[in-house]
């Protein structure tokens, strides 16, 4: 026989999460939660509308001046403008030192670390004589100076503001150690072996009149640009055309000073060459020297 219940005497099945759900339902009683009472603090709260967002400023450090009076904090500090430095080179860890060639290469910390600051000759054929006894050095894009037309650094190699330098190696190329791989020696620092063959002073000079020369002639409103551009113009393409397929095509300053250079008694005596920058792309102005080694440099 099946017995009667009551509401009140209906059993709640508790599970961890609803126990004091099946008890409320259990005794008929009005949920109690304690709540805490937040009408305080609804009504002090402040209005966050139409206020201005205050974001924390942090002012930089400055030196007092003699007079008690701080610096212009406007002012950039030497710490935050960005150095130059030449991106063609990078350092290798892995070496023979040039003292202890007989025990082979090992592992060096970064502090001893060489850097590369000349390359494959890349405009010799692989089974030439240039490609065995000349190395490639660099000189970078200054970006910083101007990005309309070409310009490249005037600063010899180890004397960029960002130059990685050594004071065993000082301004002149030294052999301190022969990477494996390729089996050339290179120093501790960013000097290059353009050191060995030129002055900063002579360096710029050099660098100085190619940037000029090059100024010249991409310049959109120098002379020479104008005169192509009109008669090319009104031949449509045709005066264009015939002077890029030209063989007897007028040389450029440019090219003309590089020649100029190439075949000075200065360059020759030592070796050393400047790739026209048209085989480079001007992506880099790139010298042509012999290979260093620990007798040579």
């Amino acid at each position: 026989m099946k017995e009667d219940h009551t509401l009140h005497d209906t059993a709640t099945e508790e599970t961890p999460c609803t126990e004091s759900i099946g008890k409320t339902v259990s005794t008929q009683q009005e949920p109690s939660y304690n709540a805490p009472d937040i009408s305080n603090v609804i009504v002090h709260l402040p209005p966050i509308i139409n206020q201005p967002v205050q974001f924390p400023v942090y002012p930089k450090q400055t030196e007092e001046q003699g007079d008690g009076v701080e610096a212009d904090q406007s002012v950039e500090s030497e710490s935050d403008i960005p150095l130059f430095f030449n991106y063609h080179e990078f350092q290798e860890t892995y070496y023979i030192e040039a003292g202890s060639i007989d025990q082979g290469a090992k592992e060096h910390d970064q502090e001893h670390a060489l850097v590369i600051t000349h390359f494959p000759n890349i405009y010799a054929s692989l089974d030439s004589t240039e490609w065995e006894t000349t190395r490639i050095v660099r000189i970078s894009r200054a970006y910083d100076k101007r990005v309309n037309y070409p310009c490249f650094s005037e600063y010899i190699p180890g004397s960029e503001p960002a130059a990685i330098v050594n004071d065993t190696t000082k301004d002149k190329f030294v052999c301190q150690g022969k990477v494996p791989r390729d089996g050339q020696w290179y120093g501790y620092s960013s000097v290059s072996p353009l050191s060995l063959y030129f002055t900063p002073t002579q360096f710029q000079e050099i660098i100085s009149k190619i940037n000029q020369l090059i100024e010249e002639e991409y310049k959109i409103g120098s002379l020479t640009n104008i005169v192509d551009l009109s008669l090319g113009v009104f031949t449509l393409g045709l005066y264009t055309w015939i002077r890029s397929r030209s063989a007897i095509a007028k040389s450029s300053k440019l090219d003309d000073y590089i020649i100029q250079l190439n075949n000075s008694p200065d360059f020759k005596r030592c070796g050393v060459m400047l790739i026209p920058l048209t085989r480079s792309g001007y992506l880099s102005l790139d010298f042509q020297v012999p290979i260093p080694s620990v007798l040579g440099g």
